[in-house]
């Protein structure tokens, strides 16, 4: 134990020590950069440090932190910049999509939106939507970037490793031609690689989706509070397409997860489609942890006002940089937190309450990121940050994503995912949800939006489409789609909603209500 004389000289010595911000040289120790004064009480859920290891935290870079009095400053930098993109949507996409537009702005909430659905046994389960601001983000940063000449690049690059055969057009070098030309080039190489890869289906036997517990890194399963699979496993409907058709990806999807009563769609949609990606090319089955790349999007890359809001991070279009450095970690080093126990949102200041009750993961806190509370006092001050639990990461990351859809002219877009699929490439989609969408039947078949839910959206969802079923292949059980076929969504709501976790959305479905697609390589 260290004796207190020491420990009020270190915090002394501490205390003068200056570290490196965006905003330049500053001291830790400073007073602006207090989570408070010393004599409040030591925050719900903390745990008291002392100022080497807070120093030490702080510096190695696994400590974030947290300081209240900027909030308000935040909060106004954050609705200003609501305000940009929703007058962006208005000039730039609601002349081709008003409809679009209309219910994205018109969603009631900007955060997490409560969505109870039912399963295949007639029970209520809690879920919960991206709100307002996060489905603006998606809209709008999908316009914005799908066209630049760096995403078509990135395509570009990244469909030559797909199909190297294509020897004739991976001669053009991309760095001489225009945009519109490079978008064409890869028009071109995505028919190439739907010809050359791409298969509809065929007498491919599926694996087995019955032992989820022998993926690697697989954390707890069944009726527990923890893990990302919690919840009964219903078994597929005999109608659905899960028993009687077939898709590229179809051998390779892992387990279905459940992301509870989160709004936490992005996560489990990207790594849905990344196991998906190891499982087809490497022959692994693995369970990525979605909690720890919550902690990386909310505590580290994308810090929202009180910590508060899972659907705000807009990690799929304008922060997919964010991922070229980071390597995924197994479920089992940090368990997913469902967060069955969280009462109702008590606002943005004071973050969710009963986050943590009855987890048994690393950290918890009642913040959007589940990082864990570490506090010092230094003289009269008292300073806070988070950190996250410190473990060996998979040799497992993105190696890019591509945006193909624009909202503006969704017709390109649809087909480029169509291509993609077949050749077994993952797509991440996040779309507006029709009140519809809570009561889909246990075949799995998304009803097509009439009446009062072609007029609003409740929210957004992202959820990962690993294949492509056209009309001309589906069983005679199951009724034609508009739009020419189905997209295979392995949604992350529970193996008993759907079919058995899997919910099939019309070709025309999909155009009505996508706001992103983004294919996962």
């Amino acid at each position: 134990m260290n004796h207190p004389a020491l420990t009020a000289f270190a915090a002394l010595v501490l205390s003068s020590m200056p570290f490196a911000t965006a905003q330049g040289e500053k001291t830790l120790y400073a007073t602006e950069n207090a989570f408070g004064p010393a004599t409040d009480p030591i925050p719900r859920l903390s745990r008291l440090a002392g100022p080497i290891e807070f120093e030490n935290r702080f510096r190695d870079g696994s400590l974030v932190l947290d300081v209240p009095s900027r909030a308000p400053a935040e909060t106004d930098a954050r609705d200003e910049e609501t305000r940009r993109l929703e007058d962006f949507a208005r000039l730039a996409l609601a002349p081709a999509r008003p409809d679009l537009v209309q219910q994205v702005l018109s969603i009631q909430g900007a955060g997490d939106i409560p969505f109870p659905i039912r399963d295949q046994r007639g029970e209520t389960l809690r879920r919960s939507l991206i709100g307002k601001e996060g489905a603006l983000r998606e809209l709008t940063g999908a316009k914005q970037i799908v066209g630049s000449a760096g995403n078509q690049r990135m395509l570009r690059d990244l469909l030559a490793v797909s199909v190297p055969e294509a020897t004739d057009l991976l001669s053009i070098d991309s760095a001489t031609i225009s945009e519109s030309e490079l978008k064409m080039l890869n028009a071109m190489l995505l028919a190439r690689l739907d010809s050359l890869h791409g298969r509809d289906g065929g007498a491919r036997v599926p694996r087995s989706y019955g032992d989820c517990s022998a993926e690697e890194g697989s954390g707890a399963i069944g009726e527990g509070n923890d893990g990302d699979q919690t919840g009964r496993r219903c078994g597929a409907h005999p109608l659905g397409l899960l028993k009687t058709a077939d898709w590229a990806l179809k051998p390779a999807n892992t387990c279905v997860r459940n992301q509870g009563a989160r709004a936490s769609s992005v996560a489990f949609a990207l790594t849905a489609a990344l196991e998906s990606r190891v499982a087809r090319r490497e022959r692994r089955y693995a369970n990525l942890s979605e909690q720890h790349l919550l902690n990386a999007m909310h505590m580290r890359w994308f810090r929202s006002p009180g910590d508060f809001g899972e659907g705000l991070a807009p990690l799929l279009t304008s922060g997919r940089n964010r991922l070229a450095g980071y390597r995924f970690h197994f479920e089992d080093v940090w368990s997913y937190n469902p967060g069955y126990a969280r009462t109702e949102t008590l606002g943005q200041s004071r973050g969710y309450a009963g986050t943590c009750e009855r987890y048994q993961g690393r950290h918890c806190s009642e913040t959007n990121h589940q990082g864990r509370m570490l506090c010092v006092t230094v003289g009269t001050n008292r300073y806070c940050g988070y950190d996250a639990p410190m473990t060996a990461a998979t040799p497992v990351g993105v190696n890019g994503l591509a945006l193909v859809f624009d909202a503006a002219d969704p017709d390109a877009g649809l087909l480029a995912a169509r291509q993609l699929l077949r050749a077994g490439v993952p797509v991440v989609m996040t779309a507006l949800v029709p009140p519809s969408f809570a009561n889909v039947g246990d075949d799995g078949f998304v009803p097509a939006a009439t009446g009062r839910s072609r007029e609003r959206a409740d929210g957004a969802h992202a959820m990962a489409l690993t294949g492509w079923v056209p009309n001309h292949l589906l069983p005679p059980s199951a009724p034609e789609a508009d739009g020419g076929g189905y997209f295979i969504a392995k949604n992350s709501w529970g193996a008993c909603a759907g079919d058995a976790g899997y919910y099939y959305l019309a070709g025309d479905w999909v155009r009505a209500h996508a706001l992103s697609l983004i294919a996962v390589f």
